[in-house]
Order: C-alpha cells, then structure tokens, then sequence
C-alpha cells in the first residue's frame, strides 16, 4: 500500500472550498455547488447509496471508489453549509469524550 499524505481531507476540502470562492466552469465541485444544496445532498445520497450496494455485494475495490466518491460530494455538501472538516472533527471529539478511552494500535 502506497503511503498516503496525511491531511488528503483537508487538501481535498481546501480544492472544494477554492472552487466555491472562484467557480470555473471545467470544474465538477463548481457546477454542483451552482446548482444548490438540493442537487448536491441528492447527489450524495445517490453515492450513499452505491456504497452501500458494493458493501453489501462485499465488493472491496468498487466499495474503495463508491466511498471516495460519497466523501468527496460530502466535501461539497459541507462547503456548500459553511461547514469546514474542522467543524466535524469537533463534533466527534466531543462525542467520544464520553466514551471509554480506546487507544489507536
């Protein structure tokens, strides 16, 4: 396995974020992010959808490209609400907070 740069959410929120704040029309992020909330969350759940349908299919490699696709609309979801990764992050450390320490291997 080829070894990954760690902030890849961050980068590819940062390019999302980037598209918002100057649209370009060869740019899928800027014609969902044109087209509203309702066609962005739609399209989300179309991915949601397909991932769940390769996890159930135990489909490994097409579950691998159904999630990168659902993270990266949920990018634009997020981008689209003013929401940052950062503002995730939050929210889980919040929740775990309550939860019994589980330490990373």
């Amino acid at each position: 396995m080829r070894e990954i740069e760690p902030y890849t959410i961050e980068m590819a929120y940062a390019i999302v974020q980037a598209r918002k704040n100057q649209p370009s029309s060869n740019s899928y992020a800027s014609q969902l992010l044109a087209q509203g909330t309702s066609v962005i969350a739609k399209k989300m759940g179309e991915q949601a959808m397909e991932t769940m349908i390769e996890a159930i299919a135990k489909n490994r490699g097409r579950l691998a490209e159904e999630s990168a696709d659902l993270l990266y609309h949920l990018l634009v979801l997020w981008a689209d609400a003013d929401l940052a990764p950062q503002d995730i992050y939050e929210m889980l450390a919040e929740r775990m907070s309550s939860q019994p320490q589980i330490r990373a291997a």
